[in-house]
């Protein structure tokens, strides 16, 4: 397992969050070279946890993370939880549809 999935492993022991009754983690971790989507729960600790992890894999590695070049995808959010979480991460918000690794990600199923 890699370092930044072990980060977030480690920091969010003791969370009490989950991102559904049938994912039992507060986050989950998907990369591909550089890039890292990161699906994470906002409840509790989760997100100061994860911007924990996040500076803590900065340290280690040395590679710097460009927040500025980071947003988050809130769903089913509202609009106070999804600024608290922007502060946060200090990072900006987009909506569905996005590109990631030029495929696009969506709610909605393909015609």
């Amino acid at each position: 397992m890699d370092v930044l999935s072990q980060m977030l492993l480690k920091t969010s022991t003791g969370v009490n969050a989950t991102l559904t009754d049938r994912l039992k983690q507060p986050f989950y971790l998907f990369q591909y070279a550089n890039d890292a989507l990161i699906f994470s729960s906002v409840h509790g600790q989760a997100i100061h946890s994860l911007k924990l992890a996040l500076q803590l894999f900065s340290q280690v590695s040395g590679l710097q993370i460009n927040f500025s070049k980071s947003s988050i995808v809130p769903l089913n959010l509202s609009e106070n939880t999804v600024l608290q979480v922007t502060q946060i991460l200090e990072c900006d918000t987009a909506s569905l549809p996005v590109t990631y690794l030029g495929l696009p990600l969506t709610n909605k199923r393909p015609d």
